[in-house]
């Protein structure tokens, strides 16, 4: 492709408009011959480090930053100067990546999204329509692609081309914040922007909850187009935050909450392993028996019904009721097993404060005794919710056992100690596979076991190293 159909024409030399460029790459160590290279600042290095392996490689172009651009230094090959390179980043692999399906939705929040991104292709399928999630669980359509909540720009626009190209229509994305303060989803036409909750998170990047909500709702102030549908969850959103991002002149509108809301939640009672929830939606009631537990799930799901009707063949009645057969996603709330007491074992992958008290709340509703907790936290993050979260074990479980989950290049014994600040009577067993072993012998009849952190994942780094590590996996392992 050339440059001229990459970049707008007054962005380049004149004389650049003909070079043409065989892709995209932001790593010098797979750049291909005739490859633009992006040279990105990252948090510890910069791509301009790797210009000269990428030009040894291949790359015919680099894309930098002005303000990185050296005076009076000949490239060896033509350079492209940009304020933003982040948003020409994704301007560019738009541009490059063509081709994209019809009905894109993207869904933030703290927690939840990638519930909500599950539910919403559960649902879309039952419509017969051929979808896709792309979030912290991968491509549910593509394998091999699961390094980030939001993929980079280049790597998103190629999936969802790969997605057009195989005959996948609607798709719904996970827009973390980090995704969207680095305009990973800029240039993306999506029909409609999802908002599950807020509450504290990734303050280690954006330092202060201001910024971490203007991160946030720049999915509805910058990218969702004026006719495009938002979705709120009004019940866990500050009304300050909501107030800033609810534009009813710009958007079309649900509001999914308790009181006064488009989707009005009338009652919700918590059965074994399944949830009655009673709405008025339309002046009409609607009773559905949800096969998901725990309230907040519940509010995930409404979440999906409501953003699936951007595909506008589906009105928001027929949405609702295919909740009816929703499929739990793997490592939320998950039921693992039980012991040889019929102790309920559970896996969860909740790692913030608010998400911890959500899920333990959930759990202790359907505990007759002790209810067991491990967790810990990952290293390299946000520090200060590590005492809150230990206030949190502290506070609404019995028996809390505090190891390790993904220290990365933290002292494993700091991290736990910061949160043993919060939680003071909680045991400390650094190996996670000790740690469950001895909860899981310790159950008795009535008692429930609430493992935290790490969900879905199986893995563990520790040091820069990747170890295999599944809670699930482990937790079958020691009841065998």
């Amino acid at each position: 492709m050339k440059l001229k159909n990459v970049f707008s024409i007054e962005e380049i030399n004149p004389n650049l408009l003909e070079l043409d460029i065989s892709g995209l790459s932001l790593d010098s160590r797979r750049v291909k011959k005739d490859n633009l290279f992006i040279a990105l600042d990252g948090h510890v290095e910069s791509g301009m480090n790797y210009i000269n392996e990428a030009i040894d490689n291949g790359a015919n172009s680099l894309l930098v930053s002005n303000v990185n651009i050296i005076e009076n230094h000949n490239y060896p090959v033509p350079v492209i100067g940009v304020d933003n390179i982040r948003l020409s980043l994704s301007k560019i692999a738009s541009n490059f990546y063509q081709d994209k399906p019809n009905t894109i939705v993207a869904v933030t929040g703290t927690n939840g999204k990638t519930s909500v991104v599950n539910f919403i292709d559960q649902i879309w399928k039952k419509f017969s329509k051929k979808s896709a999630s792309i979030g912290t669980l991968g491509n549910s359509v593509l394998p091999g692609y699961s390094d980030l909540t939001t993929p980079d720009a280049i790597a998103l626009h190629a999936q969802l081309n790969l997605l057009k190209d195989a005959g996948v229509d609607n798709v719904a994305i996970e827009a973390s914040s980090h995704g969207l303060d680095q305009y990973r989803i800029d240039n993306i036409y999506i029909r409609a922007a999802a908002f599950t909750n807020l509450s504290r998170d990734h303050l280690d990047y954006h330092q202060t909850m201001e910024a971490y909500f203007k991160a946030k709702s720049r999915l509805f102030d910058d990218i969702l187009p004026r006719d495009g549908l938002a979705v709120y969850s009004t019940d866990t959103i500050e009304k300050k935050y909501l107030r800033e991002i609810i534009n009813k002149e710009k958007h079309n509108i649900i509001t999914i909450g308790r009181g006064e809301n488009d989707i009005q939640i009338l009652q919700i009672d918590n059965l074994w392993r399944h949830t009655v929830v009673k709405l008025s939606v339309n002046q009409k009631e609607i009773k559905l028996k949800v096969p998901l537990i725990g309230e907040f799930q519940i509010y995930n799901a409404l979440v999906a019904a409501a953003t699936v009707t951007a595909d506008r063949e589906i009105n928001i009645t027929e949405s609702l009721k295919t909740l009816e057969t929703l499929k739990s996603v793997k490592g939320r709330l998950e039921f693992v097993a039980r012991n040889k007491y019929n102790a309920g074992i559970y896996v969860d992958y909740a790692h913030t404060p608010e998400a911890l008290e959500f899920v333990l709340r959930e759990v202790r509703k359907h505990t007759k005794k002790n209810l067991y907790l491990i967790f810990g936290a990952g290293g390299n993050r946000d520090i200060g919710k590590r005492y809150l979260m230990g206030k949190v074990a502290e506070d609404f479980s019995d028996v809390t056992i505090v190891t390790d989950d993904n220290p990365r290049n933290e002292d494993p014994s700091k991290i736990r100690g910061d949160i043993l600040i919060g939680a003071k009577n909680a045991i400390e067993i650094d190996d996670r596979y000790e740690a469950i072993k001895t909860a899981i012998d310790q159950l008795k009849e009535g008692d429930n076991l609430l493992v935290c952190g790490k969900g879905h994942e199986e893995t563990m780094i520790i040091n820069n190293k990747t170890y295999s590590f599944s809670d699930h996996s482990v937790i079958i392992s020691i009841l065998n």
